[in-house]
């Protein structure tokens, strides 16, 4: 696994969670949408598909978010992924025995509407230094390159962070398009309670999806506090873990000061 991790940027660990607890995160997270739909209020937690921008309510609960955030919040996320104890076993061993949850995002990629994420380093979006978190990436569905699995280029974390462009047409600040062309990549198919985990340098990518097939998957960063002095733009975390003990839901945040 660490090897791996060192080598390719990334590595699989397969059936970490169980159907049922894929399922209860699935529930979660249609609750989560379907509050958000009932209040209209859709900011910056709530991220609608292109298809859903005009006019959110003509559009199906299941078609409308391209993202949901703060998802940390829900005890079902909580208690199975971000503070899961096979998950954390995995993030221990590489940044020790107290850990802070960074990022708690969904992206739900729908059926046939899902649109791409450009190529990217994520240490290049978060404005902040801490090229050694962990990002993690659970399926709730199968990814599959039909319907918009990610997709790595192995080995491109051991390059430096290169500056990202936002074209008139860019999701957000991206890798320069002519840098992303002819990539040998690894696509990485998943199964329900499969995750993933990455380095923050690597370069990564999701297609649209045009499929019949909708595509969730859970996503995290983990920091631990050795790299709080590199953050600059996050100012909440949340203990998952200290000392080797799991923090249960509702746990308690660590906000940082700004300098």
């Amino acid at each position: 696994m660490t090897r791996n991790f060192d080598d390719s940027g990334y590595f699989i660990t397969r059936g970490l969670l169980t159907s049922a607890q894929t399922e209860a995160i699935r529930g979660a997270l249609m609750r989560k949408a379907g509050d958000v739909a009932a209040s209209r209020d859709y900011g910056r937690d709530k991220i609608l598909e292109a298809a859903a921008m005009a006019a959110p309510d003509a559009v199906p609960l299941h078609e409308r978010f391209r993202k949901l955030n703060q998802l940390d919040l829900l005890p079902e996320l909580w208690d199975h992924w971000y503070a899961g104890e096979p998950v954390l076993d995995i993030v221990r061993d590489l940044i020790g025995e107290d850990i802070l949850r960074k990022y708690a995002s969904a992206f739900l990629k729908p059926a046939r509407v899902g649109g791409a994420t450009p190529w990217h380093q994520d240490i290049a979006l978060w404005r902040d230094r801490n090229d050694d978190a962990v990002n993690g990436w659970l399926a709730i569905d199968a990814a599959t390159r039909l319907n918009g699995c990610l997709q790595f280029l192995p080995g491109s974390h051991v390059e430096p962070v290169v500056e990202h462009v936002e074209y008139e047409d860019s999701l957000h600040a991206e890798l320069p398009r002519d840098l992303c062309v002819d990539l040998t990549v690894d696509h990485v198919e998943l199964q329900p309670g499969d995750a993933v985990f990455w380095h923050s340098r690597l370069w990564h990518y999701s297609p649209p999806n045009e499929s019949d097939r909708g595509r969730i998957g859970v996503g995290a960063v983990w920091v631990n506090p050795a790299q709080i002095s590199q953050l600059t733009h996050v100012r909440s975390l949340r203990w998952a873990m200290r000392g080797g003990h799991i923090l249960p839901h509702p746990a308690p945040e660590l906000i940082i000061s700004a300098a």
